[in-house]
């Protein structure tokens, strides 16, 4: 059989997300995480979101002579046919993907392999350094630049009927870091903090200006939700940034070098969600602090999310996932089990909060249907 042209296709998957995902199944999604968002627990079940459903199922056969852009855009809107099937609070909308080398791209940062991946290649070389970067700008040629192209790509593309995820954002510090080197940057903390505060604050800068030219690509129509981009995330509660390096330092190193940037995001966009990798009781307290963050995503085999419920501040929503990497004093959950958990905690009242379900990256466990979840799911 010959295969259709990718026009065509992804016409054809567009029209089948549209048919799935009617305005009155997407009304009641955006009401319930809304809700959740404004401070409304839910009284039936908790808010959930399954995360396995990707396009390894009924896929079209693609041409080979496409684009990259074609290609990833076909296979999203396919996962979210698939995902059509489970009756949660997914979000149908379109996600650029990850690239940690993004807003280092804007002071002329490139990647380099590093045990079979890929890491931003430092370029201080000195602390006096960061009084000397060149701000190349997200010119073309840079990676944060073909990521806005992308988003454009995707809002011109889908005539402007699904919604973009905003990219994954590292937050100041990890950036910082990323530009610095991660050992000898956790070094300069200490050795030099004028330097380390500055670079700090020209990253955060520069992140602020990324949000802009993301919500401009995308004509203002941007879910600031990068970690997981499965979820409705209202505009006027801010942005989600990731800080993975706050895992692996003190309180006090969250009050001086994470914080007051943080905050300056907040300020800016009217609210920050921070992802961190990695277990962050011990910052929690600081955490807390942090004016303007409305929310907190971390794993639940990582954190002890039993323990940070009842030290989160109460008008955070607390976003939860589960995966195969865990804290030796902490059990591996597979599907129902992080389900079961997150229901535990969330229907004591004190905290709000989102059950992300990763069949994809945990224990597995039998291949469960959707009614199996929903009921694991109910009050």
């Amino acid at each position: 059989m010959e295969n259709k042209n990718i026009e065509i296709i992804i016409d054809e998957l567009l029209e089948k997300v549209l048919d799935l995902y009617p305005q009155e199944r997407v009304n009641k999604i955006k009401e319930r995480s809304n809700d959740l968002w404004n401070g409304k627990p839910s009284k039936d079940r908790i808010v959930y979101i399954y995360s396995g459903t990707f396009p390894s199922r009924d896929m079209p056969i693609l041409p080979e002579n496409i684009t990259q852009n074609q290609k990833d855009l076909a296979e999203q809107l396919q996962a979210i046919i698939n995902h059509s099937d489970w009756d949660d609070d997914f979000f149908p909308a379109l996600s650029p993907g990850i690239k940690q080398i993004t807003i280092p791209s804007y002071f002329g940062c490139i990647e380099e392999v590093a045990s079979a991946s890929t890491k931003v290649k430092s370029i201080i070389n000195q602390p006096s350094d960061v009084y000397n970067l060149t701000e190349v700008g997200f010119v073309q040629g840079t990676e944060g630049y073909e990521m806005l192209e992308k988003m454009r790509y995707y809002r011109q593309r889908t005539k402007g009927l699904l919604p973009i995820y905003e990219t994954d954002m590292q937050g100041p510090f990890s950036v910082a870091s990323q530009i610095w080197g991660v050992e000898e940057f956790l070094i300069a903390i200490y050795d030099c903090p004028d330097e380390v505060n500055y670079l700090i604050q020209k990253c955060t800068d520069t992140i602020i200006k990324y949000f802009n030219l993301m919500l401009e690509a995308v004509e203002g129509d941007l879910i600031p939700m990068h970690c997981f981009p499965l979820m409705w995330f209202p505009k006027e509660k801010g942005v989600a940034v990731s800080e993975d390096l706050a895992a692996v330092v003190s309180p006090t190193m969250i009050r001086e070098f994470v914080r007051p940037y943080l905050e300056q995001i907040a300020e800016k966009f009217g609210g920050v969600v921070m992802h961190s990798c990695g277990s962050i009781n011990h910052i929690v307290k600081e955490l807390n602090q942090v004016k303007g963050m409305v929310g907190i995503n971390c794993s639940s085999t990582e954190t002890d999310i039993e323990m940070m419920s009842e030290d989160l501040n109460p008008n955070y929503v607390l976003i939860t996932h589960h995966s195969p990497v865990n804290r030796t004093d902490l059990p591996l959950y597979n599907q129902t089990q992080h389900i079961e958990l997150c229901k535990k905690i969330f229907g004591k009242g004190r905290i709000n909060g989102i059950c992300i379900v990763n069949p994809w990256n945990a224990i597995p466990e039998p291949s469960k249907d959707a009614q199996t979840y929903r009921d694991a799911a109910t009050y």
